[in-house]
């Protein structure tokens, strides 16, 4: 469902974009409004590739102290975590029985989980962009009422393991190792981000071999 929703997004800013930029009809808020609008699934490429090159970060900043200052300066990008999470906890709150506790906790897992999907998702993007056509695969439909029956042995299930769960495995190991390697040198400013990828990533690894081992 979410390389559908993401392909989709990439394939509409390449019909679309150049069209509506282009329209000096409108004002330059709207074009700007569009352009995110969009653009907005081409996050996932800058996450995975922040994220895969947080480890050379922390070693440049260990090794060049000359560059202490930029690193400073980039701490004020952590606001966007703020500014994200006002913006969901505007919709968390007006569902019925959701408590602030469990927004705190829940927050941040969402945002671990999404760091996971972001590889699938970053590869779906790039296959709108780049024009790719692929076969439209509709989500599995279980059948399973109240909470009965057996999912296992469904059609759908497909046992496959696709070589992006390997590399979505090898993450994890790699973001782990970030994480080891940053705490044994005294670089603490990577570690919570360290902490949602290898959660993220071992998450969407765990439950991919899960499912698709009918377990």
């Amino acid at each position: 469902q979410q390389y559908r929703w993401n392909k989709g997004a990439a394939e509409c800013a390449v019909k679309h974009l150049g069209t509506v930029m282009g329209d000096k009809k409108l004002s330059p808020a709207t074009r700007i409004h569009a352009f995110f609008h969009l653009m907005n699934s081409s996050i996932f490429i800058w996450i995975v590739v922040c994220a895969v090159l947080s480890l050379p970060l922390i070693v440049i900043k260990s090794n060049q102290p000359d560059y202490a200052s930029f690193f400073h300066v980039g701490g004020i990008l952590l606001l966007s975590f703020v500014i994200l999470g006002f913006y969901y906890y505007t919709a968390f709150k007006t569902t019925d029985g959701k408590k602030t506790k469990d927004f705190i906790w829940l927050y941040p897992a969402f945002l671990s989980v999404s760091m996971g999907m972001s590889l699938h998702n970053m590869r779906a993007v790039l296959l709108g962009y780049a024009g790719k056509k692929t076969p439209f695969i509709r989500t599995p439909k279980w059948n399973l009422i109240g909470g009965k029956g057996e999912w296992k042995h469904k059609v759908y299930l497909d046992r496959h393991i696709p070589w992006l769960t390997w590399v979505e495995g090898f993450l994890c190991l790699y973001f782990l190792f970030a994480m080891v390697y940053g705490i044994a040198i005294g670089e603490w400013g990577f570690l919570p981000l360290h902490l949602m990828l290898v959660f993220g990533f071992f998450t969407v690894f765990f439950y991919s071999l899960k499912h698709a081992l009918g377990r």
